[in-house]
C-alpha cells in the first residue's frame, strides 16, 4: 500500500512536534525507547486450515505494511483477494507513575499493542516456543499443528507433545498456532520525557504493564467453519502490581477491495452481536474481476474479559476514524477510543481504522483474562451473519467441532508421460470429535498453476459462487454411503463418492513431458444428516504434506528399469506376494531383505522386514496381508501379500493308472483344516492300519511336515484292506492329545470294471496354506541403470520441444513475483526449451545458422531424468534473437546428434 506509507511519512513529520504533551503517551520517539529484546525470537506464520489465508505472527501483528506482510486476510485462499491491511490486540491500563523526584502520584495512560505501521510493537515473544532451527522451508515460521518442523525439540514445560489448550497432544482444529508474549520489551514509560512507570517498582528490569499474553489461532476446513478464523487470547499480570482498571481491544485497519480500493469502506457494529463490521460501498474493486462480488468482513467478540461478579463484559466501545489522523503508538488517544461507552461510527465510506474493545477489569498480580475473536468473512451481510452464528456455536461448544480427516501424506513419482501418486492411511485412523471414526474417502485435484481454486472445473453455489472444484479422480469406501449428501448449503451438495473402494496409489497420464503439475490429495468424512453436521474435507495448502509439484520427463537414453527378484527361501505358504516398485529412484543396489511373518502374537498374521544389507528393521508387524495396497513403503517397495486360507487346492493321481475318482472335503463334525498336502501311497498288501486298528493297503505321508501320519480308514463292507468305492482316508492330527480329523477324502468307482487303486498307485492332496512363522521370503534389489548400446540405438530420439518455440511454451514456471520489465511485456512465465531423450551424460553445443556458438550446456543427469532445460540466454546472457538455431550432442563412448529447432517471435 503506496498511500499508506507516504501518507505516514507525511503525518509523522507533521506531527511528532504537536504529541509530545500529555504523560502515558510514547511521545513518538518509539524507535529509540522501544528495545531489541526479544527480537530475535520474532517469527510468523501464514494460516492456511481453510478459506482464509493471512500472516500472522508471535508478536501481535496480524498483517502489515510492505509485501513481506502479505497474504492479509485473503479470501478465498490463494485468490489474491485481501481484506484486511493491520490488525492486532491493544492491552490498556490506567497506571500510577512515577515523577522525576520519586513521588508515584500521576496517573497515566498505557496501551500496549502490536501494530507495525504506526505503531509500537510493544509485544515480544518468549524463547522456546518455537523450533529455532528449522528446515530451510520453514525458516522463521512460528509453531504451527499441522507443521511439527516447527515445534520447539522440547517446550518449555519439558513436553514435546503438542501443547494443546485441552491438554499435551490435543489438537483442537484442523490448524492451530501458539506463542506466549509478553510487553517486557517496552521501555517507553522510562525516560527524560515524563513520568516513568515500573510494574515492580523493585526491579527496573521489568518493563510495561507486566503483562504476558498467549495466542492461538483456530480454523476449521468443515464447509460451515471455512470462512472463519479464531483468534483467542490469555492475558495475565506477570507484575506484582494491581491493574485496577483494564481494557482490552483490537485495532483493526481493514481493506475491503485491496489497495487502492480501500477508501471506500462503509462501517457499522452490532452490539447485540458484539460485532463489528465492513463492506464496500460500491461492490467494485479494480482487484476484483467485473461483475465479482466483494465479501463483507466481520470481527466478533466471543469471549470478553469478566467484571469483579463474573459476568462477562462485551463490547464496550467502538470508533472508527480516518487512516491517518490518529495512530496506534498514541497511547492517549487510543485510550480515550476504549473507554467504555465511547460509539463513534462514520456515516460516510472512507479507508477507516477501527478500534473495538472491552473494559475497565481489575488484574490482580499472577489472575488471567481471557478474550477471544472471530474473523468472519461472507459473500455479503446475509452470509456473513450466518457464519457468524456458526462461530457462536463453535465457541459455545468449547471449540469441540467437526474436524477434516489428518491429511494424507502425498508422494509423487514422474515418469515418462505420467506421474504416479501413493500415499500413506494417516487419515483414515482420524478420530473426529464430535463423530468419532468417520472417514470416508479421498479427491485428488491436478492443476498448472499455483492457484488452488483452478485445479479442477469449478462448482458453484445457487449463488454463482464457485464453493469446490471437480477432483481429477475420487475413491471412497464400499459402505453403502455415496452420492451427494442430502444436505446442502446455498444449494450445493458434497459428493461423498461411488462406491469405488479404497486406493492409496493412482497413475495419471495424461500429462505432457517437461510441464509442470500440482497435486493435491484431500480426505474427507461421511458428515452426519441426523446432527446436521456437512462432510469435512481436509484443506488443500502449498507446502503442505497432500499437496506436491512435479514435472514429468523422459529417463536417459539407454535407460533400464529397477529390478527386484523374489526367493521364498522357508516355509510353504501358498498365498501370493508381490513386490510392487513405488519409486525407482529410491530402490538401493544389491540390497536383500527378509521378510518373516508372525502368527502367533496377534490376532492376525502380520509380516516384518529386514534389511540385511544394513542390518535395520524397516517394517514391524504390518498386518495388510490380504490384497490391501495400503503396506508401508520401503526403499521404493510395498509389498502387496494376498495371503491363503486354509482351503482344498488341487489333487490328482501322481502315478498309476487308477480309474478311481475322488473329493476333498473338510471333515465334519469336529474337524481341523490343517495347512498341509498330503500324499497317499498305495500297495497291493496291508500296508498300515487306522487309528481303530483297521487294516489299509496304504500309506498317508504329510509332505509338508515331512512325516508319516496317522489317519481314519472309513471303509464300507465288505470290510477289508483295499479301499473301495464311496471308502474315504481322514488324516489325523493331536489337539490336546486327542485324535482329530483334516480333510475327508472319498473315493468314487466309476464303473464296475475299475479296479481300486492298488500297487504303484499315488495320489496327492494340496491344501492352501497361509503365511506362518515357518515362512521366510529374501528380496534382491538392483538399480536403474543405462545401457550404452540401447543409448546409442536410441539417439534419434533426441529433440526440442516446443519446436518452434512461439511466445512462451505451456510448461514454463510461472513467475510468482515478476519484475518490472516482465511486467511491462506481459511475461508471465521464464522462457526456456527443453532437450529430452538424452543420453545421461553429454554436450550440448547451441549454433546459429550461420556458425557462432551461442551456448554451451554440460547435461550430468541422474539416469531417471533425460532431459534438459535450456533459459534461452546466451553465453553472454542475452536473450536470444528469433531465427533457426543447431543443436549438437556430443556424448561421449555414445555418439553424436545434430538437430535443429525454431525461434518465432
Amino acid at each position: 500500500m503506496l498511500k499508506k506509507f507516504v501518507t505516514l511519512a507525511f503525518v509523522l513529520f507533521m506531527v511528532i512536534p504537536l504529541v509530545a504533551g500529555p504523560p502515558g503517551q510514547k511521545y513518538l520517539k518509539h524507535g529509540i525507547k522501544i528495545s531489541d529484546k526479544g527480537h530475535e525470537d520474532r517469527r510468523f506464520g501464514i494460516t492456511t486450515g481453510n478459506l482464509i489465508r493471512t500472516r500472522i505472527s508471535n508478536f501481535g501483528s496480524i498483517g502489515g505494511p510492505g509485501d513481506r506482510n502479505k497474504p492479509r486476510l485473503e479470501w478465498p485462499i490463494y485468490s489474491g483477494h485481501e481484506y484486511g491491511y493491520e490488525m492486532g490486540p491493544m492491552i490498556g491500563a490506567e497506571v500510577i507513575a512515577r515523577t522525576e523526584d520519586g513521588e508515584r502520584d500521576t496517573v497515566i495512560h498505557i496501551v500496549d499493542d502490536a501494530i507495525q505501521d504506526a505503531g509500537s510493537e510493544e509485544f515480544e515473544p518468549l524463547p522456546g516456543y518455537a523450533n529455532p532451527s528449522p528446515p530451510t522451508e520453514w525458516q522463521g515460521w512460528m509453531a504451527f499443528s499441522d507443521k511439527p518442523e516447527t515445534w520447539p525439540p522440547v517446550w518449555p514445560d519439558g513436553s514435546t507433545e503438542w501443547p494443546g489448550e485441552f491438554g499435551p497432544g490435543v489438537v483442537t482444529a484442523d490448524q492451530e498456532s501458539y506463542c506466549i508474549m509478553t510487553d517486557e520489551a517496552n521501555t517507553g514509560y522510562q525516560d527524560e520525557y515524563g513520568p516513568t512507570y515500573y510494574p515492580n517498582p523493585a526491579d527496573s528490569t521489568l518493563h510495561g504493564l507486566g503483562a504476558k499474553l498467549s495466542f492461538r489461532h483456530y480454523q476449521w476446513a468443515a464447509s460451515l467453519a471455512e470462512d472463519i478464523i479464531f483468534f483467542t487470547y490469555e492475558l495475565k499480570n506477570i507484575s506484582p502490581t494491581k491493574l485496577d482498571k483494564v481494557t482490552i481491544g483490537v485495532f483493526g485497519d481493514f481493506d475491503i477491495g485491496g489497495y487502492p480500493d480501500y477508501g471506500d469502506d462503509c462501517f457499522a457494529f452490532d452490539s447485540v452481536r458484539n460485532m463489528v463490521y465492513t463492506w464496500d460501498s460500491d461492490n467494485s474493486s479494480v482487484n476484483f474481476p467485473e461483475g465479482e462480488d466483494i465479501g463483507w468482513l466481520g470481527f466478533k467478540m466471543l469471549e470478553t474479559p469478566r467484571d469483579s461478579a463474573g459476568q462477562e463484559l462485551g463490547l464496550t466501545a467502538v470508533t472508527s476514524f480516518v487512516y491517518g489522523t490518529a495512530y496506534a503508538l498514541q497511547d492517549s488517544v487510543m485510550w480515550n477510543y476504549m473507554k467504555p461507552g465511547t460509539f463513534e461510527v462514520p456515516s460516510e465510506p472512507m479507508d477507516h481504522v477501527t478500534i473495538f474493545s472491552s473494559g475497565y477489569f481489575s488484574l490482580e498480580p499472577g489472575e488471567v483474562q481471557r478474550f477471544s475473536v472471530a474473523v468472519i468473512i461472507g459473500a455479503d451481510s446475509a452470509d456473513m451473519f450466518d457464519n457468524s452464528e456458526v462461530a457462536q456455536e463453535i465457541y459455545d461448544l468449547g471449540y469441540e467441532f467437526t474436524k477434516a480427516p489428518d491429511k494424507p501424506n502425498l508422494v509423487a513419482v514422474p515418469g515418462d508421460g505420467k506421474v504416479t501418486l501413493y500415499w500413506d492411511t494417516q487419515s483414515e485412523k482420524s478420530v473426529d470429535p464430535v463423530l468419532e471414526e468417520d472417514f470416508e474417502g479421498y479427491k485428488i485435484y491436478k492443476g498448472t498453476t499455483r492457484n488452488a481454486k483452478t485445479w479442477g472445473k469449478p462448482i458453484t453455489d445457487a449463488l454463482g459462487r464457485q464453493v469446490a472444484n471437480v477432483p481429477e479422480v475420487q475413491f471412497d469406501r464400499v459402505d453403502d454411503i455415496e452420492g451427494l449428501f442430502p444436505i446442502g448449503k446455498n444449494g450445493f451438495h458434497f459428493d461423498l463418492g461411488d462406491e469405488t473402494g479404497l486406493v492409496h496409489s493412482w497413475t495419471d497420464d495424461n500429462v505432457a513431458n517437461g510441464m509442470k503439475y500440482y497435486y493435491a490429495i484431500t480426505a474427507y468424512d461421511t458428515g452426519c444428516v441426523e446432527m446436521g453436521i456437512l462432510p469435512c474435507e481436509s484443506p488443500i495448502t502449498l507446502g503442505g504434506p497432500n499437496v506436491i509439484e512435479v514435472v514429468p520427463n523422459a529417463p536417459s537414453a539407454g535407460y533400464e528399469p529397477p529390478e527386484v527378484t523374489l526367493q521364498h527361501a522357508r516355509g510353504f505358504a501358498t498365498g501370493e506376494f508381490i513386490p510392487v516398485i513405488m519409486n525407482p529412484q529410491e530402490i538401493k543396489d544389491e540390497h536383500q531383505y527378509e521378510i518373516t511373518f508372525d502368527d502367533t502374537s496377534t490376532s492376525d498374521t502380520t509380516y516384518s522386514v529386514y534389511d540385511i544389507t544394513e542390518g535395520t528393521t524397516l517394517v514391524t508387524n504390518c498386518a495388510y496381508i490380504h490384497g490391501e495396497d495400503m503396506g508401508d513403503i520401503f526403499d521404493g517397495i510395498r509389498l502387496e501379500i494376498i495371503n491363503d486360507e486354509i482351503v482344498y487346492d488341487t489333487s490328482y493321481w501322481t502315478q498309476g493308472d487308477c480309474r478311481y475318482s475322488f473329493s476333498v472335503e473338510p471333515y465334519t463334525p469336529g474337524g481341523i483344516k490343517y495347512p498341509a498336502d498330503y500324499q497317499v501311497v498305495f500297495y497291493d498288501t496291508v500296508s498300515a492300519f487306522d487309528i481303530s486298528g483297521t487294516p489299509a493297503n496304504f500309506r498317508v505321508w504329510n509332505a509338508t511336515d515331512s512325516t508319516f501320519c496317522e489317519f481314519f480308514f472309513s471303509n464300507t463292507a465288505p470290510v477289508d484292506s483295499i479301499l473301495g468305492d464311496q471308502d474315504a482316508i481322514i488324516p489325523i492330527i493331536y489337539q490336546h492329545g486327542n485324535p482329530r480329523g483334516t480333510w475327508k477324502v472319498t473315493f468314487h468307482q466309476p464303473d464296475t470294471s475299475a479296479l481300486p487303486p492298488g500297487e504303484g498307485d499315488g495320489l496327492l492332496v494340496n491344501i492352501k496354506k497361509p503365511f506362518d512363522s515357518r515362512d521366510v521370503i529374501l528380496l534382491t534389489t538392483s538399480v536403474a541403470q543405462a545401457n550404452a548400446d540401447s543409448a546409442k540405438s536410441q539417439l534419434e530420439r533426441i529433440a526440442v520441444v516446443p519446436n518452434p518455440y512461439i511466445v512462451a511454451a505451456a510448461w514454463e514456471p510461472e513467475i510468482l513475483e515478476p519484475t518490472m520489465a516482465q511486467q511491462a511485456v506481459g511475461t508471465e512465465h521464464d522462457r526456456k526449451l527443453d532437450f529430452i531423450h538424452l543420453p545421461q551424460k553429454c554436450t550440448i553445443r547451441i549454433y546459429t545458422m550461420s556458425g557462432e556458438l551461442v551456448r554451451v550446456i554440460e547435461h550430468n543427469s541422474t539416469v531417471f531424468d533425460g532431459s534438459e532445460s535450456w533459459n534461452m540466454l546466451s553465453r553472454d546472457n542475452m536473450e536470444i534473437s528469433y531465427g533457426i538455431y543447431i543443436y549438437h550432442i556430443d556424448a561421449p563412448e555414445i555418439g553424436t546428434r545434430i538437430g535443429k529447432f525454431a525461434v518465432i517471435k
